[in-house]
Parts: C-alpha cells; sequence; structure tokens
C-alpha cells in the first residue's frame, strides 16, 4: 500500500490549539499536508501553516545535535511520528507518516482557506475534551499546549 509523508503542526498560542475543520474529512485537525518533492519536513510545515492558517510559525523543537559532516544535515526534530490509514476514497485507500510538529504563531493572523475549510478557531484543553476531537488530536493538541507553555 502506498505511504505518503505529510506534516502536521500544533500551534499553540496563550494555553490553546489551532485546529481547522477539514473540508474533505469533516475532522477538526491541525494544520498540515503532504511534503513535496525537494521540501524537508521543517520546510513543508512552514507552507502549509502560511498556506491553511496564514500564520508564519515557529517549530519547538530544534535538530537533535549540531553535526559538521558536510553530507549530513540535521533536521528539526519532530514531536511524534505516527501512521494512519486514509480510506476516504476506497480506491485510493493509503497510509500517511506524519512529522508531527509543535509550534507556535511568530506572525500573522489566522484567517480561514476556504478552499480547504470549512472553519478554523482556537481551543482550550477542555474544549478539547469534546466528542467532535479525535483521540490523537485531543493528546497531541493537549501536550503542545503544554510545550508551549501560557504567555
Amino acid at each position: 500500500m502506498r505511504k505518503d509523508f505529510v506534516v502536521d503542526g500544533f500551534i499553540a498560542d496563550k494555553g490553546k490549539i489551532l485546529l481547522i475543520l477539514h473540508r474533505k474529512l469533516g475532522l477538526w485537525l491541525p494544520v498540515g499536508g503532504h511534503i513535496e518533492d525537494g521540501e524537508t519536513p521543517e520546510e513543508a510545515l512552514h507552507r502549509e501553516a502560511m498556506e491553511e492558517s496564514g500564520l508564519e510559525v515557529e517549530i519547538l523543537s530544534k535538530p537533535a545535535f549540531e553535526c559538521s559532516d558536510e553530507n549530513a544535515e540535521m533536521l528539526v526534530m519532530p514531536n511524534h511520528m505516527q501512521m494512519e490509514l486514509i480510506k476516504h476514497d476506497k480506491e485510493d485507500a493509503h497510509h500517511h507518516v506524519d512529522f508531527i510538529f509543535f509550534c507556535r504563531p511568530k506572525k500573522g493572523e489566522p484567517k480561514l482557506n476556504q478552499a480547504e475549510h470549512h472553519d478554523i478557531k482556537w481551543f482550550s484543553a477542555e474544549d478539547l475534551d469534546s466528542d467532535e476531537i479525535t483521540e490523537n488530536v485531543r493528546v497531541l493538541g493537549k501536550r503542545a499546549i503544554e510545550a508551549a507553555g501560557v504567555d
């Protein structure tokens, strides 16, 4: 079965997490999408965050260590990785290998990308306990809020 590499960005600010209501899936999700040819996961996250929320973001994690090897580039470490089965189209069921990053807004104001999403809004940790939030988004959203701290 095909495996696509994707990024997800849990954008946390002031004790809340920004989620979008995905048009195709009908789920509240973090910003994110497919890693395009030639992109690193970090580059894909910055692009997707801007396209889907209008925000420039700061990723909270760093590379595991510095390296002076001219043939190796240390990438920003994701906070979590997972693989999930995507089956909204039975003919094209496939897996997403997700690089999940915790981040905070650096510049801009959240705005809805109507071509891709029905809604965009901030959720507190308590709001994430709603039945409309999937378990993995709930758990990772709360962890991202904790990692970002409260301003």
